[in-house]
């Protein structure tokens, strides 16, 4: 499981919570906290987006791709 969180997130120490859960639980668990990002991380991508935002979209991009390739067999 990979969870990415702004540093500035509202949501954020619920999140790593969250995240502690699930890795006390035995889940393999990787929080990407992400400096100077707010919930909207995602919507502040692109052109005119902020510093961070554009490397989240990769990071996730790469999370994606990473688990959408893993045979289903």
């Amino acid at each position: 499981t990979e969870i990415f969180i702004g540093d500035r997130d509202p949501l954020r120490d619920d999140t790593v919570r969250f995240a502690l859960k699930l890795f006390n639980s035995q889940v393999k668990v990787k929080l990407n906290v992400l400096k100077g990002l707010s919930h909207a991380l995602l919507s502040n991508s692109g052109n005119s987006g902020i510093d961070g935002a554009n490397s989240f979209r990769e990071e996730a991009q790469k999370a994606l791709t990473r688990v959408l390739s893993v045979p289903l067999a």
